[in-house]
């Protein structure tokens, strides 16, 4: 492949990827605050609970106009309930106690918006002694979110619970999370110095060859 023909190759990768920006793998989740808070039991130190936020990476766009698309994510990344619930965590879990991945389930309109969604996300320590377990659910309907502490004390009663619920009724937003300027701009000057270095070398070889044609 000769240089012009690989700076229009590299032109063309540049040109595909912001065709391609808009089929988005990594959606953004930002919850409404909680509306109600609901504990039961005590706890000295209870935990700040947050609206839920988080990431979804998906293998594939959503599709347009889809209608309960129920769609397993490469992984996922919440905050709430004062602990990070996460796909590689639960799976390290399960792994060594069971339970199952959870399942996203889309609809989307004709632009490939989000419209409707519904999903149950949890983290839990391991079992044996002091426990955390924490389970946030969502839909466009709103959110909510179980912290439910189990405590084992040496002294009487020895061993507590508390549980705060937080809920919303109001449905979060969903953005798509796009790469950044700077990596795109960082990956296309890559290419150009490549490039540049390649005419260089190029270059260089043409004088040494019409060097060696004078010769003759």
């Amino acid at each position: 492949m000769n240089a012009i023909s690989k700076w229009t190759l590299a032109l063309l990768t540049l040109l595909s990827g912001a065709a391609h920006a808009q089929q988005c793998t990594t959606l953004t989740y930002t919850g409404a605050p909680f509306v109600s808070l609901i504990p039961t039991g005590v706890d000295s130190s209870p935990p700040l609970i947050t609206p839920l936020s988080g990431t979804v990476t998906l293998a594939e766009a959503l599709p347009a106009n889809a209608a309960n698309y129920v769609t397993t994510p490469v992984s996922w990344q919440f905050v709430g309930g004062g602990a990070e619930l996460n796909s590689a965590a639960w799976q390290s879990f399960i792994a060594s106690y069971g339970g199952t991945m959870p399942v996203f389930t889309f609809s989307t309109d004709a632009n490939g918006n989000i419209t409707a969604w519904s999903f149950a996300v949890q983290w839990q320590q391991p079992y044996g002694g002091d426990t955390l377990h924490l389970t946030a659910t969502s839909s466009n309907t709103g959110d909510s979110l179980v912290y439910d502490q189990f405590e084992v004390d040496a002294a009487p009663p020895n061993t507590q619970n508390f549980v705060l619920t937080g809920t919303s009724t109001t449905a979060g937003t969903w953005a798509c999370q796009q790469p950044s300027l700077q990596a795109e701009l960082d990956t296309a000057n890559q290419m150009i110095e490549a490039l540049e270095a390649e005419l260089n070398a190029m270059h260089a070889n043409n004088v040494y060859m019409a060097k060696l044609l004078g010769r003759q």
